[in-house]
């Protein structure tokens, strides 16, 4: 792996992606569309999958830029989270469904809930 082409973006975060248009001249087509980064492909070129934002579906990419989260996109995000009916919280579950006790010995004490931002104007 190379850090320089497979390190380059955080999970989550908000990039405009570079889609290759033909023709190549044409001002009609939107060149680079608002995404979310699901992860690297782990391909040699360092191509990333995208959430794109206006489809819903998933893309791929190597060209993209970084950005600074929108509040656009936050709310959007809360609004799909809400509409799909989401829990505030992180549940993780095993595979058969069931929800991982994480209150084991073994396991650090609990931070501090964090508050559902959802509301935010």
């Amino acid at each position: 792996l190379d850090y320089c082409h497979h390190c380059r973006a955080e999970i989550g975060a908000y990039a405009q992606v570079y889609q290759d248009t033909t023709p190549h001249n044409s001002t009609d087509i939107a060149r680079a569309v608002s995404a979310l980064v699901l992860g690297p492909t782990g391909n040699v070129q360092g191509s990333y999958k995208f959430y794109n934002l206006d489809t819903g579906r998933q893309i791929v990419s190597n060209q993209f830029t970084v950005l600074p989260m929108p509040w656009e996109v936050i709310h959007y995000v809360h609004s799909v989270a809400d509409a799909q009916r989401m829990p505030a919280n992180i549940i993780f579950t095993d595979v058969e469904g069931n929800i991982i006790d994480d209150d084991g010995p073994d396991v650090a004490p609990h931070a501090a809930p964090v508050e559902d931002h959802r509301s935010v104007d």
